[in-house]
Order: C-alpha cells, then sequence, then structure tokens
C-alpha cells in the first residue's frame, strides 16, 4: 500500500508540469459530516444481527484537476466507527457495542459533469486504507444496567477496503460547497487471530454523508 502511496504523489507530481488542458489547477477541501456504519461477519458465538453505530466524520482531501472531468484525489478523513448487538454474557442479556476510530485514506479517481448551471454532479470510486487510532468495547447488562468498557485489543490495527459514491457542487456566490454520499466498504478482517483458535470474522461497512467547501 506504501507504494501504491508514492506512485500516486509521483503521478501528481507529474501531472503539475503537464501542459495545460483547458483550466488545470490544484483543489482543496474541507469536509464534515457523519458516519453510519456497520458489520458484516457474525462472533464466534454464532449468527449475529448488528445494528448500525451513528459517528463523525471530518476530513481535508487535495486534488487535482485535469481540465477534462478527471480529478485524482487523495484524502485522509477522521471516522468513527462500529456496531451494536445484543448478546447473552454468563447467562445474562446484554447490549455489546463496538466503538471503532480511523484515520481513512482513500485514493479517488472523480469524474465531474461541468454543466452550465450552479450545480456540477460528481462521481467517485478508488481504493482505501484505513488506520486504527481507538478501539473501545462496552458490555451493558440488560436487567441491571452495569456497564463495562475496555479498550478493545482484538482488532487489527488496519483495514483495507474501497470508497465510491456521488457528489453535487455547488456554487454560492465566490464560494464552491460539496454535498457527499459514499459507500465504504472493507476486504479485511478486522479481528485479530484468536489463541485459543475460536476467531470471529468481522468486516467493516458503511455510508459517510459530508458537506464541505472546496477552494
Amino acid at each position: 500500500m506504501k507504494r501504491r502511496l508514492f506512485l500516486f504523489l509521483g503521478m501528481l507530481a507529474a501531472l503539475s508540469i503537464v501542459p495545460p488542458i483547458h483550466a488545470q489547477r490544484w483543489l482543496g477541501s474541507i469536509k464534515l459530516g457523519s458516519a453510519i456504519t456497520n458489520f458484516t461477519g457474525d462472533l464466534a458465538s454464532g449468527e449475529t444481527d448488528w445494528d448500525p453505530r451513528y459517528g463523525l466524520a471530518a476530513g481535508v482531501a487535495v486534488g487535482y484537476d485535469m481540465g477534462n472531468g478527471f480529478i485524482p484525489q487523495i484524502e485522509a478523513t477522521y471516522v468513527r466507527q462500529g456496531a451494536a448487538t445484543n448478546v447473552v454474557f454468563e447467562g445474562i442479556p446484554a447490549r455489546l457495542r463496538s466503538d471503532l476510530t480511523y484515520l481513512s485514506i482513500p485514493l479517488l479517481l472523480q469524474y465531474r459533469f461541468d454543466t452550465s448551471g450552479y450545480v456540477h454532479p460528481r462521481i467517485f470510486a478508488g481504493p482505501m486504507v484505513a488506520f486504527q487510532l481507538d478501539a473501545q468495547l462496552s458490555l451493558k447488562a440488560d436487567d441491571t444496567g452495569v456497564e463495562l468498557n475496555e479498550a478493545d485489543d482484538s482488532i487489527e490495527s488496519r483495514d483495507f477496503g474501497v470508497v465510491a459514491g456521488a457528489a453535487l457542487e455547488i456554487d454560492v456566490g465566490s464560494q464552491r460547497l460539496t454535498v457527499e454520499s459514499r459507500f465504504s466498504f472493507g476486504f479485511s478482517d478486522i479481528t485479530k487471530p484468536n489463541e485459543e483458535g475460536v476467531d470471529t470474522t468481522l468486516k467493516n461497512q458503511g455510508v459517510i454523508l459530508l458537506v464541505g467547501i472546496v477552494f
């Protein structure tokens, strides 16, 4: 993945010296929004019904407008993820919740439709690597309300996947706003191998909604 990142950055550097095609330029953006995330997969105890978690998402992006609609872009996005489910712990019904925090680095190829109006649709897709910043596990008993919180050391430090979505760029006076929705799907099992041989296989997935300013 590091090799891919270096190649991408090298490509952006090379693009900066390519002769102009219409109006080539560097673009930056700041975004803020929310993430609706979940897990695919089951706990070692058996089939698991997961409920989504709602968390904060925020990030920055740098892209290069090639002047023909295509915009390669690299981003850094802070995302609160996780999921929750009902379990039975030592015979007691309880609520299990996983709270994960990632720094997600997607490499996106975008295409912006150049329209004559104030609204410009955009679609994008690309690979992603996410670095775990924090992992917490909580267990709350249904009957007593007693809650246990602890760091979750069973989560891998990295996740790999893809990002795809669509956006609208809106001209408001001299500013350009962006409103976007993206789907993130992890390919990796985010749980570490269990020493006792009873493994849990979980993968991240989610929808992230962002608004921001393009400059």
